[in-house]
């Protein structure tokens, strides 16, 4: 087992960090920097006082996990004093800077290139390979109501939420009337792909592992994904339609992924776990 191996994370039900403390991981939730985070003033808001101690225990090999501050008290903390959330993540940015090597980066929303809008996830794919297909989609900005004469079948989502694409039911209230982005509902059937490091992809969907041009253009998500949201490990969305794959979502949570036993079997060999692999990268 790897000795130097340390797990971040904010979700107190997250299933990763969770069972890999059980492994006798190095996991400890954002929380526990709370005792010694100081809040300032510019042009340093967010300070930690033990900072040293926790750039050592971070040295390593360090699995980021920390989405969102959402129902932490070190969340709590900063809204009570009026400071944006993104100064915690640039203290949280400065104790990963030490690590050997790391798994998702902070940045916006917690994670930075791994965990992005979907307009920005489609961009930075069709970036990498044009041939890429995507969702049509409209927006508009403030109170405006954008043009959907473009899109077969609209509906509205949250840029945020890679998961819902027949019904949103994670929109916020202010994304339904600011900003608004809609999106063209997805026809065929939904596919699930998931790797982690250089293992084979797993395809979850109806009929899929019989087919062999799905498998190909699944193989050509994946490879544009790993560099496009600098990932390691993730789930990808996305529609198989008249033998064509349309890319959907990306995400990092690893939700359905954590759920498959030859999944974490992958992770864990990934992450050194099983002494197969030797780092993160």
């Amino acid at each position: 087992m790897r000795k130097n191996l340390a797990v971040i994370y904010s979700d107190p039900k997250d299933p990763v960090a969770l069972d890999l403390r059980n492994l006798g991981v190095d996991v400890f939730h954002v929380d526990e920097l709370n005792p010694g985070l100081v809040l300032s003033t510019w042009p340093v808001p967010v300070r930690h006082a033990e900072a040293s101690i926790f750039s050592r225990r971070l040295g390593g090999a360090v699995i980021n996990r920390t989405f969102s501050l959402s129902g932490t008290l070190i969340g709590s903390r900063l809204e009570e004093a009026g400071i944006h959330r993104q100064w915690f993540f640039a203290l949280i940015d400065d104790l990963l800077s030490g690590s050997e090597c790391l798994m998702f980066d902070s940045g916006l929303q917690g994670i930075s290139r791994s965990n992005l809008p979907l307009d920005l996830q489609w961009q930075r794919m069709r970036d990498l390979d044009a041939a890429i297909q995507t969702p049509k989609y409209a927006t508009a900005s403030g109170l405006s109501m954008p043009d959907l004469s473009g899109l077969a079948d609209p509906m509205q989502k949250s840029v945020w939420s890679v998961f819902d694409w027949r019904e949103e039911r994670l929109i916020s209230d202010d994304e339904l009337i600011w900003d608004k982005f809609f999106v063209e509902r997805p026809v065929g059937a939904a596919i699930q792909i998931y790797f982690v490091g250089d293992y084979p992809f797993t395809l979850a969907g109806k009929d899929v592992e019989s087919d062999d041009a799905l498998r190909r253009a699944a193989d050509t998500l994946v490879t544009a994904a790993k560099k496009a949201f600098c990932a390691k490990a993730g789930e990808l969305l996305a529609f198989w339609n008249g033998g064509r794959l349309s890319f959907h979502a990306y995400s990092p949570f690893l939700v359905n992924a954590w759920k498959l036993p030859s999944f974490r079997s992958q992770f864990l060999a990934h992450a050194g776990l099983a002494h197969e692999r030797e780092c993160l990268v």
